[in-house]
């Protein structure tokens, strides 16, 4: 933990170093976060609960959290939600944020759905010094035994954060493009600035709809491959991958940046859905690290168990 936190220092007090945000293995299921045009997309309002912890087996690993609320507004075309979310970076660095989004959905023609979305972001970034250590504090016999002369600095910081988004279907396929942190907020917190680098990404995929059987009822297993491609800060991530549904049934296998490789199970009770996936990294870092556990859950308001809905877009759920 030592290490960490005074690493940590020495990476708060480089001024050209920019704060980046929390990823997400299971896109779709956290959809507020990945795109705020993706907003009140199904038929009903939604619950969603989402956890992922990077990296459990090593001191300062990183959890984040959020709980997250949208619903469709027929008579006005439009969706609205909102996210609540917590990230941790070891025991002294928390960051919690909460967002409002609005969407608007339209169509062109009878086949082309388009729907535009804004995020307000209000953010309150806290920092417990008391957490971490410093050069000072360290005897090279005995360790970290010394109190710090390093003054104390402002606990937090609080900010406003602003996103757009825009999402798009055609027939079996679906896109979506992002950008977060248009008004770049100052997040630093030491003298100076830090400005939260914009955040552009892009996603996109076709579903394939293979019927096994003959006749109307005969069950259909559906396979999705997509893409998704990031760019913050100077730093890029592509993921692909795909998807395959059976019956409430998917499994998802995708590849990140070619050094990770995660795997998802979930299913869908139609009033309830449930999901896990595991990041294993082919790198080093793997078995020290025990890799990223990832947990969500979707409550849909007003369904039963029994009649399943029928899906109105395109984009996975999962």
């Amino acid at each position: 933990m030592t290490r960490f936190l005074t690493l940590l220092v020495l990476f708060l007090s480089a001024s050209n170093i920019h704060a980046q945000d929390p990823y997400f293995s299971q896109l779709y299921a956290n959809r507020l976060f990945l795109n705020p045009a993706l907003t009140g997309i199904e038929t009903q309002p939604e619950l969603h609960v989402h956890y992922r912890n990077q990296w459990p087996n090593l001191s300062g690993n990183f959890q984040t959290a959020n709980v997250s609320y949208d619903q469709k507004i027929e008579k006005i075309n439009s969706g609205i939600g909102a996210i609540l979310m917590y990230d941790g970076q070891g025991s002294a660095l928390k960051n919690y944020t909460l967002g409002l989004n609005y969407a608007y959905h339209f169509q062109i023609g009878e086949e082309i759905k388009i729907s535009t979305g804004t995020q307000f972001l209000f953010g309150a970034k806290r920092m417990d010094w008391s957490q971490l250590n410093f050069g000072d504090n360290i005897n090279p016999q005995q360790g970290f035994i010394y109190q710090t002369g390093d003054l104390a600095r402002p606990n937090g910081i609080n900010y406003f954060d602003l996103s757009f988004g825009l999402a798009a279907q055609w027939k079996k396929l679906f896109f979506g493009a992002s950008i977060h942190h248009v008004n770049t907020p100052n997040v630093s917190l030491i003298l100076g600035e830090s400005r939260l680098p914009i955040r552009y990404s892009i996603h996109g995929g076709y579903n394939f709809n293979i019927k096994l059987g003959s006749g109307e009822n005969a069950p259909i297993l559906t396979i999705s491959p997509h893409v998704f491609y990031q760019n913050q800060g100077g730093f890029d991530m592509l993921t692909y991958g795909l998807y395959a549904s059976f019956k409430g049934a998917v499994l998802g296998a995708f590849v990140r940046q070619d050094t990770d490789i995660v795997a998802m199970l979930g299913y869908d009770f139609n009033a309830l859905r449930l999901a896990y996936s595991y990041d294993y990294v082919t790198s080093q870092l793997t078995n020290p690290s025990g890799g990223s556990h990832e947990i969500s859950l979707r409550y849909r308001i007003g369904a039963d168990f029994k009649t399943r809905t029928q899906k109105t877009h395109q984009f996975p759920t999962f």
